[in-house]
């Protein structure tokens, strides 16, 4: 389990979360959502590993995130950003190989796992394109195709302990048209499916009830609920958090709509 226990942490003087408890496992997808300013992006830093808690705590697998030498934490969790600042100077190919763990992997298995990620993401035959000529979605989707290959590694890497695999994403879509965000949304659950914890920080509610196992709303730095989107997603909750009107209906499949009253909003 990926954990975060009472989770407090101020930054800049101002509360950012506020005793948040909630815990990802193997093979689901956890969507966070939530307004501006809600606290999620600081919810993803300290479960990647990036920021430190003023109280409480993130584990992994029962250890502290932050106490895990980088190699081992690389092994256990990828974590994509959501503006990546490394890109000039590699291709595709060399992006995506950034996410290679262990230098004692068999060349031939290394490149077939880069192919393989790029080509998931959407990138096959794009694959010596330099990053600066590669589109603003494009470069998302190289970035994308690194962090599951991360993941991958990380599993396969030697003296890799046992536990679960996560991948943290960021906004993933937010570069993406619609038809890459499904993509990506689609990627992250075949991650799910192979094991992979994966949470994703999104601000599309349909893409969170569309993709994810259990969202998790933030406002003000507090956990308002965890659930089954059709549980968490509802009307006056919504409507309450966002402070806009937002109507809520179900799709053939069962899962929730979300329709903001943009006239009114």
């Amino acid at each position: 389990m990926l954990e975060a226990r009472d989770l407090t942490i101020r930054r800049r003087g101002r509360l950012a979360l506020d005793a948040v408890t909630l815990a990802l496992a193997p093979g689901e997808v956890l969507a966070v959502c939530g307004p501006n300013g809600a606290g999620k992006s600081t919810l993803w830093s300290a479960l990647a590993g990036d920021l430190a808690p003023d109280a409480g705590a993130c584990l992994i697998d029962g250890d502290p995130v932050r106490a895990l030498p980088a190699a081992e934490l690389a092994r256990r969790r990828a974590a994509l950003e959501q503006a990546p600042s490394l890109s000039s100077g590699f291709t595709a190919r060399e992006l995506a190989g950034l996410g290679l763990i262990s230098r004692r992997t068999p060349p031939a298995e290394a490149a077939a796992r880069v192919a393989r990620a790029l080509a998931a993401a959407g990138l096959a035959g794009m694959e010596d394109r330099q990053a600066s000529e590669l589109s603003g979605g494009e470069r998302a989707r190289a970035h994308f195709a690194r962090a599951l290959v991360q993941v991958e590694s990380g599993r396969e890497a030697p003296g890799a302990v046992p536990g679960g695999r996560y991948l943290l994403l960021d906004e993933p879509t937010a570069a993406l048209d619609l038809a890459r965000q499904a993509q990506a949304m689609r990627l992250a659950r075949r991650a799910a499916a192979e094991g992979t914890g994966v949470l994703a920080v999104l601000h599309d509610l349909n893409l969170a009830a569309a993709f994810a196992d259990r969202i998790a709303l933030l406002g003000a730095g507090r956990l308002v609920i965890c659930a089954a989107p059709e549980a968490a997603l509802e009307s006056a909750r919504l409507s309450a958090l966002y402070g806009a009107p937002i109507r809520v209906e179900r799709a053939a499949s069962g899962r929730p709509v979300v329709i903001p009253d943009l006239a009114r909003a």
